[in-house]
């Protein structure tokens, strides 16, 4: 380690702030190659650049010259994934850069590389204060697809336009913003854009002077990009604009609206020239041919229309969806066109005859945006599945999918060298991906798709994960390794549960199943088969001797594992039974349901003890107090319930969340409740009284997010979230102070801890499975 690296903690901050700012271009220049070098590996001057000046002046670094007087190089593949790596954190370490040292363990720990591994062990060693330390390379490495991820939004991002430069694109948010972003530094311009309503598209002219946005105000607005003024307001339709195209001659505008019509507008005056009609139902999706003199239309009629621009008539009606259309692309050369559906597909089709050429499919939800690119032989897709797929339009072919987006991807826009997309999601964010790429960047060890729950065994030596991709994982909390994958199910596998042996797993599906594993083989030892729908929620009692399971299909079903059979059915609710819990002396359990009801059901004779009437709306969660007296309920109603189960009276409505709350976790000591709601808010309650202790915004910014998992510790001091901002947060009981936190790349949907109280493991709707360690924190 070079003498300044060690020194930079003593500096005064005058010279450190001058030697941060210049101190890596100075050694470039005077040929210190191999001091340079030392430098961009040293964490402790990566720390101290990022949270005085940010990432982009370091990601800068990477870019000098490294030769040295006498002309030798010194250069290697380590600067590279450390420059790559920060470039992919850049977004979460700019708002918060003590998550440095935890974002490059995340993406760099199975490097191999020497001086990677050295920088790495430094990152670990750091004291900035408590942090979460990844076990798992949990995270998106560099060298695969996505290369920047750009916040700034304050809404969902809806659409997202290249300008001809190649180098800065136009978003259209809900926030009511438009932002002009750098591709290459992730600088953003903010222009305000007075519409009344979210702002849905967004086109920028072949000429690169103007932007033009729609609204669900009825209106469009058109942009001069150089200075961010509104030109004019162009008023018509009866309903919002949903999409906009402007002309290769940029002098005309295309919009397409919810009230089922298209106008065109010509550029210069701001007038009306023609109003396209035809669709039965509102038009999503709108592409102008090269000629100019034609556009393409897609609407929720199911159908893709072709107009002559000139005269305003109906050329070809394309039919072959089976639902909505969202958005269509043309190729250059004028003669197809691709078509984006909700039925989750999209149709390659000829615009010369009508007929259809190729069917893509791949997508599990809608999608709502494609693009081709400019040579004509690729489109890229967005879909409500959160992932940007690149498809080989002459074999149909998916040729690369893009994992990343937490949410949605509203739209999608490809640069003019045809190498790079920019997606657009609801989670907020723009995304920039590297379609030359063909690394699918996402690791054997992680799930192909969502994680639904995660549990720890009893002894803290293993970690279960399982996901909608059907299998269940096993992992080793100490090396963060996958030990085992269980294969069995035929359905989404959406609850585990650990034997209170630590020896055997119960697991839950979406094929209406459960079975049961042997940890230390992986084999199957029984399969418990009676529910009809969709199992919703698992528990054993304590004595490990019985599972019992929750359904759609509206009943609790109780299996003894010795005899291998089901027990007992409890039938009785009206609806969905979303949850279930059994009280620590093994005796009773208590389901709750969308039917806004709870139920009390003896485990001995299945008989129905109580029903707990009071919810407004469907109840969630269910906690039971460890003294077995009381249970606490979660409802979509934003309150929760505190019952006497000898009773079964109400002994409290704990009311203060703004919206609906999916998860509770109780302390061990009896006497607090911890709720998490959509509203982006954990809340603790005082059980002895019924009064809010204080809340916790899970973000500053006023953002709403649903936080979806909680965990409390064994000690009962500190509290686990995850949640849809990416954010795995460690809070304080006592202060209610987030204490450490970990910013993933995907949303967040279950996390458990470990009896040590500082071994967490959180799943990502991607797939991935992070295990973390809580460091610097006071016992």
């Amino acid at each position: 380690m070079i003498d300044i690296t060690i020194q930079l903690g003593r500096m005064c901050p005058y010279r450190r702030s001058y030697f941060l700012q210049g101190g890596a271009a100075h050694l470039s220049k005077a040929g210190h190659a191999e001091r340079l070098t030392q430098l961009l590996t040293s964490f402790p001057f990566m720390a101290y650049k990022i949270a005085a000046v940010g990432p982009q002046p370091l990601i800068g670094d990477y870019d000098l010259p490294r030769v040295s007087k006498d002309g030798i190089s010194w250069d290697g593949d380590h600067l590279g994934l450390i420059q790559e790596s920060i470039r992919l954190s850049a977004d979460v370490v700019t708002e918060d850069h003590a998550q440095l040292a935890g974002q490059l363990l995340g993406r760099l720990l199975p490097s191999e590389l020497p001086e990677i591994q050295m920088m790495l062990e430094q990152a670990r060693n750091w004291d900035g204060g408590p942090w979460l330390r990844p076990i798992t390379s949990g995270l998106m490495p560099p060298g695969g697809p996505l290369l920047r991820t750009f916040r700034g939004h304050q809404s969902q991002v809806n659409a997202v336009a290249v300008m001809t430069d190649g180098r800065r694109v136009v978003s259209a948010s809900d926030d009511r913003y438009l932002g002009v972003w750098n591709l290459d530094t992730g600088e953003v311009q903010s222009i305000p854009t007075g519409h009344t309503g979210a702002v849905v598209a967004i086109a920028v002219t072949a000429d690169g002077r103007h932007a033009v946005s729609g609204s669900n105000d009825h209106t469009l607005k058109v942009w001069r990009l150089e200075s961010g003024e509104c030109s004019f307001t162009l008023e018509g339709h009866l309903k919002g604009v949903r999409a906009v195209a402007t002309t290769p001659n940029s002098r005309m505008i295309v919009s397409a609206s919810d009230d089922g019509t298209l106008k065109v507008w010509d550029l210069a005056s701001g007038t009306e020239s023609l109003t396209l009609t035809g669709h039965a139902g509102q038009v999503w999706g709108v592409a102008v041919l090269q000629d100019g003199k034609r556009a393409l239309s897609g609407s929720e009629d199911h159908t893709v229309k072709l107009w002559d621009l000139e005269s305003g008539t109906e050329l070809l009606s394309l039919a072959g969806h089976d639902d909505g259309v969202w958005a269509v692309a043309v190729t250059p050369d004028g003669t197809r066109c691709v078509s984006a559906s909700r039925d989750h597909t999209l149709k390659l089709w000829d615009l010369e005859n009508g007929h259809e050429i190729l069917t893509f499919r791949g997508h599990a939800e809608a999608v709502y945006g494609v693009a081709v690119t400019p040579d004509g032989k690729r489109a890229v897709s967005a879909s409500e599945d959160g992932i940007v797929s690149l498809w080989d339009l002459e074999s149909g072919e998916e040729l690369l999918t893009c994992r990343g987006h937490a949410e949605a991807v509203n739209a999608i826009a490809v640069t003019r060298d045809g190498r790079r997309a920019v997606s657009a999601s609801l989670d907020q964010s723009l995304k920039l991906w590297d379609l030359d790429n063909r690394e699918k960047g996402f690791s054997a060890q992680h799930h192909a798709s969502g994680v639904l729950d995660v549990a720890v065994t009893p002894d803290g030596r293993r970690a279960i994960s399982a996901s909608h991709d059907e299998t269940i994982k096993v992992w080793d909390l100490q090396s963060g390794q996958v030990t085992l994958t269980l294969a069995g199910h035929t359905g989404s596998v959406n609850r585990v549960a650990a034997m209170p042996d630590g020896r055997r797993l119960v697991t839950a599906s979406g094929d209406h199943a459960l079975k049961v594993w042997d940890l230390e083989s992986g084999y199957e030892v029984l399969t418990l088969a009676g529910h009809s729908e969709w199992i919703t929620s698992l528990t054993v009692t304590p004595d490990g001797k019985r599972a019992i399971s929750a359904s759609e299909d509206r009943s609790v079903k109780v299996w003894d594992l010795d005899s291998r059979e089901e027990s007992m059915s409890l039938t009785g609710h009206a609806d969905w039974v979303m949850a279930v819990a059994v009280t620590p002396d093994g005796r009773r359990v208590v389901s709750a349901s969308r039917d806004h009801t709870l139920k009390v059901w003896d485990l001995e004779s299945g008989a129905l003890l109580a029903t707990l009437l009071g919810h407004g709306d469907a109840v969630n969660a269910v906690g039971i107090t460890p003294d077995s007296r009381r249970a606490v309920s979660a409802s979509s109603d934003y309150t929760l319930k505190v019952w006497d189960l000898g009773s079964g009276q109400e002994v409290f409505t704990l009311a203060g969340h703004t919206s609906a709350i999916w998860t509770l976790a109780l302390t061990p000591d009896c006497r607090r409740a911890v709720s998490g709601s959509n509203d982006n808010e954990l809340r603790v309650w005082d059980l002895e009284n019924g009064a809010e202790l204080f809340k916790m915004p899970g973000d500053a910014s006023g953002i709403y997010y649903g936080i979806w998992s909680l965990a409390v510790t064994p000690d009962g001091r500190s509290a686990i979230s995850a949640s849809d901002d990416r954010m795995l947060r460690v809070w304080d009981l006592e202060s209610g102070r987030a204490v450490a936190s970990f910013t993933a790349d995907g949303s967040l949907m279950t996390c458990a801890v470990a009896p040590d109280g500082r071994t967490i493991v959180a799943g990502e709707r991607s797939g991935r499975v992070h295990i973390l360690h809580l460091e610097g924190l006071a016992n």
